[in-house]
């Protein structure tokens, strides 16, 4: 049975509320609000396949109080082979703690926006 945390950066702590509402009821959902670098301490990692990372009203190019250990999480999940779907601001907050600081900034055109289709994969169906 899969097993999801939801890592809820959102300002008002009522994103992981909403995602779990797209959930399976198959799945095994856990949440954390996340606002303090503390905010992720003690986490066990190894209960997790799946882990989502939410949207925020936080700018990606400026460092929030959390943004180390958030991105000390996403490594170590990748090396576990845990799967990870970040919505908005965690999808920049993934690319940014995979790729680099260079993966993620400023448009100097102002506000970025746009869409893309996309497949899931099996695992990604799977919960």
């Amino acid at each position: 049975m899969p097993s999801v945390l939801i890592l809820d950066y959102s300002t008002d702590s009522n994103s992981a509320a909403e995602i779990r509402k797209w959930l399976p009821e198959s799945c095994v959902v856990s949440e954390r609000f996340v606002d303090t670098e503390a905010s992720l301490d003690g986490l066990d990692l190894g209960q997790f396949s799946h882990i989502v990372h939410s949207g925020s009203a936080l700018s990606i190019v400026e460092q929030a109080p959390f943004t180390a250990a958030a991105h000390e999480v996403i490594r170590r999940a990748a090396e576990m082979g845990i799967h990870q779907f970040g919505i908005c601001y965690g999808h920049q907050l993934l690319c940014q703690a995979i790729v680099g600081p260079h993966a993620v900034r400023r448009t100097p055109e102002g506000l970025e926006a746009g869409g893309a289709r996309w497949n899931l994969t099996n695992p990604g169906r799977n919960c």
